[in-house]
């Protein structure tokens, strides 16, 4: 089970990297470079999406697709069911939560796929948004980043207090709060129960 989820950890990297090379050798081959800035676009023809654009909404849509599965397979590494004395890895009740394999394995592929991905991505996601927050209703913003905000009001996101109002408006923050609610709320351990219950009180109070 480890080694799954090791290789499923390294696949967000993994589309990362594919996603890049595509959209690069597609560039060279349409004559695109991939990092050149966009060309101004004429008033008689409607702006040209670059290589770039496609590489981020390619990213972002992919990611999106595996979330739920992300945050699943996360907190899957800290579901354990009590017997006895001592508490077993619900995955693989074989495996004893009190072992040091068990704890190790939580450090390096529960806990950091916690901090880079369940946490990580709607951060990267809000500060995309906030550094350009002046310029939503551009083609780029719009091009790169609208699947996130697109249904919400501009006026509201950049209004004041723009962190808690974005926040609140994130499609990866109520993901999040979905997939870890119907993931634990019909769970017996008050382990996970307690761990599950700040990320799911968090967006419903703020």
């Amino acid at each position: 089970y480890y080694s799954k989820q090791a290789v499923f950890a390294m696949l967000p990297l993994m589309v990362v990297l594919v996603s890049f090379i595509i959209w690069y050798v597609f560039g060279m081959i349409k004559g695109i470079p991939f990092f050149k800035k966009r060309p101004k676009a004429k008033k008689d023809k409607p702006p040209i999406s670059t290589p770039k654009d496609k590489f981020i909404v390619t990213v972002g849509a992919v990611l999106y697709l595996m979330f739920p599965t992300l945050v699943g397979r996360t907190f899957q590494m800290f579901t354990c069911f009590p017997v006895g004395n001592d508490s077993f890895f619900r995955v693989d009740m074989e495996e004893s939560c009190s072992s040091d394999r068990y704890q190790t394995m939580v450090g390096l592929l529960g806990i950091s796929q916690l901090i880079i991905y369940v946490i990580g991505l709607p951060l990267l996601l809000l500060w995309f948004l906030f550094r350009n927050k002046e310029r939503l209703n551009t083609f780029a913003v719009l091009c790169r980043y609208g699947i996130y905000f697109a249904g919400y009001k501009v006026s509201v996101i950049i209004s004041n207090g723009i962190f808690f109002n974005v926040f609140k408006s994130l499609v990866y923050n109520r993901k999040l709060t979905t997939i870890v609610s119907l993931f634990f709320l019909n769970r017996r351990e008050n382990f996970t129960g307690k761990l599950c219950c700040p990320f799911v009180r968090l967006p419903l109070s703020v």
